[in-house]
């Protein structure tokens, strides 16, 4: 019998593996009082049916750089239940610039995990205001409570529950491997911030925060939980599963719809033609941009100096021979991406038959 349901976990993991989504994610593991609770997290993320890139924060001893989270849709970033020296911020508790531009350039975020709030602003209660990475990005107006910190009616909170509005996640209420919870912060929302769970039950001491929220403007997507998922209890069929799948389902539908940096640009012409030879031609240009979820396509278009022949060109592509007499000889057209103007690519043309 044990050896039909271990062959069946496995053939249920690998199914779950053939249909993996294409959401791309990186987990952050950035745990460092802890290093085998993670992998709670890794098997709920294979069971819902996807795959992940790790990145060790406490090996590297530093954050993922903004050129490998600009490489994934999704970063689940784990700090468990480490509440000193977190790399979210830095290792020094400092703004994270790399994280803040990647969510600036359409990134998505789900954070978790206990005390990162502490490790950057000590004991409760604190306010933020514009400017601050949690207020911007997180939602976080009054970082305003923590479970088993001046609490009495229960030490610690026995459960969170879901607001019924939330359009995320649906399981719940969620309850611990013990009968409270320790260090779960409680918070006060801004106004664009959606509450997903609120601590409870109803009476307990700090039921008015919530410890599950969701914030998103015109670039971002961000679910912060202000506890450890790998707390849940057993079995992981209760809630680390299920939850994990309402979660990457969610964020999964804006898969492949991420935008991001323009990485390539290549110029071809309408017709495949690389030459005018009508006396005041034209040429239509075109320009291919890669990738094609590249979040800024625009480009300007010019003509190179070393060019030997004159000529001009419109904001559109479109090439024009002057008609002169020292409109005859190369032409070199460039094409600039407004995104970065590293990136460029260069066309050559040769036009004849101008002037008298």
């Amino acid at each position: 019998m044990t050896k039909t349901l271990s062959f069946l976990l496995l053939l249920s993991l690998s199914i779950n593996n053939l249909l993996a989504q294409d959401l791309s994610i990186l987990l952050v593991h950035d745990n460092a009082n802890d290093l085998t609770r993670i992998d709670s997290i890794k098997k709920a993320i294979i069971v819902a049916g996807y795959q992940y890139d790790l990145f060790d924060a406490v090996d590297h001893k530093k954050s993922p750089s903004y050129d490998i989270l600009s490489k994934y849709e999704l970063v689940v970033w784990y700090t468990g239940n480490d509440g000193g020296s977190l790399y979210l911020w830095n290792g020094n508790d400092t703004e994270n610039e790399n994280l803040k531009t990647y969510l600036d350039k359409g990134g998505m975020l789900w954070l978790q995990g206990l005390d990162f709030l502490y490790d950057k602003y000590g004991v409760a209660p604190d306010v933020f205001g514009t400017g601050s990475f949690v207020y911007d990005y997180l939602g976080i107006k009054k970082y305003a409570a923590q479970s088993h910190v001046g609490d009495v009616v229960y030490d610690g909170v026995p459960q969170l529950d879901v607001v019924s509005s939330n359009d995320i996640c649906q399981t719940g209420p969620l309850k611990w491997s013990y009968p409270t919870l320790h260090y779960v912060d409680g918070c006060e929302l801004t106004e664009n911030a959606a509450p997903i769970y609120k601590m409870g039950p109803a009476g307990y001491d700090y039921d008015q925060y919530y410890a599950g929220f969701y914030n998103e403007n015109e670039n971002f997507k961000i679910l912060t939980f202000t506890f450890e998922t790998a707390r849940f209890k057993s079995p992981a069929s209760l809630y680390t599963e299920p939850l994990f799948r309402e979660v990457l389902d969610y964020f999964n539908q804006f898969a492949n719809a991420i935008p991001v940096d323009v990485s390539n640009i290549t110029i071809s012409s309408e017709k495949g033609d690389v030459e005018i030879t009508e006396r005041g031609g034209t040429l239509q240009l075109i320009a291919e941009v890669l990738p094609e979820n590249a979040k800024n396509k625009q480009l300007t278009w010019s003509i190179d100096v070393a060019s030997t022949a004159s000529a001009s060109i419109d904001a559109t592509g479109l090439l024009i021979a002057s008609g002169t007499n020292d409109g005859n000889g190369t032409v070199w057209v460039t094409a600039t991406s407004k995104d970065n103007d590293s990136i460029i690519d260069t066309y050559e043309i040769t036009i004849t038959n101008q002037g008298e």
